[in-house]
């Protein structure tokens, strides 16, 4: 099971709607990045069903409750870029959070026609991107009846480097190069370009550079008419943050004024923390693994597995709620970690173990007529708690207690004795020749005092509310 973590730091507005606003006119473009913290220790990430190299996790990006991907693979807003940290140990910056922005030194702003690109020298060697601003002062044509029809303009970038090579980052063949509508006044649009990383995270570029911005459309012969002059109004060198928020998990999401009136709401679907599962075993030759269940989280055993009291050192994602609580309690997440509490040798791991097996038992859902673990976790521990009703908390997902003797903490479940056929073999026979004279003594409660119903809150994942 995935968990949904929400922020509405900055309100619920909607989009922008502007009924004056005249057909085919244009709204110039100011950007905002925003960084949400998703946790501590690294996670799986943002859901994503396609994997690696594919755009579907935008699927369980929210803005305002909406997805940035709708089902069939459209996205819902424009110029909407999203960026993410698992929360590794030494994870690499978000080059699209900027810390400096210095305004290139020139007279601006500069005409830019077709036969006259307008190249810029950037010498700065500490920056690792630009922005390049791009000014129409009135982008329009005047009809012989009186009506005014929009027009469209076509712009290139060019990086030339110090040893000859070229970089295109805005190319003919990008719909970004194209500025297509009406304006009266001033219209500005800005590229924000990012320098290539080398493995070291050092800018891949040999300075200086050459930024050349070329108007690809021809100029127009009669101004009185058709109006479409472009400028570069200026280059803004940008310092990324340096700072890489390691072992923290991240989200930066950078979107335009032109969509939303202040800040979206952000939500996001993630696959939570990473933990150590039970090593493989191996005997006769055959090595048994258990794996953690992609799709729900639970944790697979398979058939003759013998847990031989050692877990894994590489971390997976698992919603099993007996190592979900053995992680807290063992990391600096929880109470474990170098200066904690808790130590590993101090925990009976057996006992944790038989926990995640019989809460990881896939059993049959009478409503969807599907299959799912006994037990999963889908928590977020945003708040400080009394360590003491944490455990037992987290025991009570999966229907157990917490006991501390003889030096060692170790958890009793409450389950069947047979967990293959799901009943408990007698503990104990009862027949005259234990049974005193007296017999029993039975003892009842009023009706009233029974409880017959239980109220559940939960979240809802198709409606986004709490159901």
């Amino acid at each position: 099971m995935v968990r949904l973590v929400d922020d509405q730091l900055f309100g619920d507005s909607g989009k922008i709607q502007d009924e004056n606003l005249i057909e085919g006119a244009l709204r110039s473009k100011t950007f905002a990045t925003v960084v949400d913290l998703l946790g501590y220790g690294e996670i799986e990430g943002i859901l994503d069903e396609g994997g690696d190299g594919t755009d579907t996790f935008r699927k369980n990006v929210f803005l305002d409750k909406t997805p940035l991907l709708n089902a069939v693979g459209i996205e819902n807003f424009q110029d909407v870029t999203v960026e993410q940290r698992t929360g590794l140990s030494n994870q690499p910056k978000v080059q699209m959070v900027n810390a400096t922005e210095i305004n290139l030194d020139g007279q601006f702003p500069k005409e830019i026609t077709k036969s006259a690109p307008v190249t810029e020298t950037i010498t700065n060697t500490s920056i690792d991107k630009i922005r390049v601003t791009i000014q129409i002062p009135q982008l329009q044509k005047f009809k012989d009846d009186g009506g005014i029809s929009k027009q469209q303009v076509q712009i290139t970038i060019t990086i030339t480097e110090s040893n000859g090579n070229v970089r295109t980052p805005v190319t003919v063949d990008d719909p970004e190069s194209i500025i297509e509508g009406k304006v009266s006044n001033n219209f500005l649009k800005d590229y924000e370009i990012q320098f290539p990383l080398d493995s070291s995270g050092n800018v891949d570029l040999n300075f200086p550079l050459s930024v050349t911005v070329t108007r690809v459309t021809d100029d127009s012969s009669d101004q009185n008419k058709i109006r479409n002059k472009t400028f570069l109004a200026g280059i803004t060198q940008i310092i990324s943050e340096t700072n890489q928020y390691n072992n923290f998990a991240y989200v930066a999401t950078r979107f335009n004024a032109e969509t939303f009136r202040s800040y979206p709401r952000r939500m996001f679907r993630v696959k939570g923390t990473k933990i150590r599962i039970p090593a493989p075993y191996t005997a006769d030759g055959v090595t048994l693994t258990p794996q953690a269940d992609t799709n729900n989280g639970r944790i697979i055993y398979p058939d003759g597995y013998i847990f031989q009291g050692v877990l894994t050192t590489t971390k997976v994602w698992s919603s099993d709620p007996a190592f979900v609580l053995f992680d807290l309690l063992t990391t600096d997440k929880g109470f474990g970690g170098p200066d904690g509490i808790i130590e590993e040798q101090n925990l009976d791991l057996f006992s944790f173990f038989e926990a995640s097996k019989y809460s990881s038992a896939l059993i049959d859902d009478p409503i969807t007529q599907t299959t799912e673990p006994r037990f999963s976790t889908n928590i977020i521990l945003n708040q400080r708690r009394d360590a003491y009703s944490l455990i037992t908390d987290l025991c009570s997902v999966m229907r157990a207690e917490a006991f501390y003797t003889n030096g060692s903490l170790s958890i009793v479940q409450d389950r069947p004795t047979n967990t293959v056929t799901n009943t408990s073999d007698p503990q104990y026979l009862f027949n005259n020749s234990n049974i005193s004279e007296q017999g029993f003594t039975y003892s009842t409660v009023g009706q009233k005092t029974k409880f017959t119903e239980v109220e559940v809150s939960y979240f809802n994942n198709d409606t986004q509310d709490l159901d």
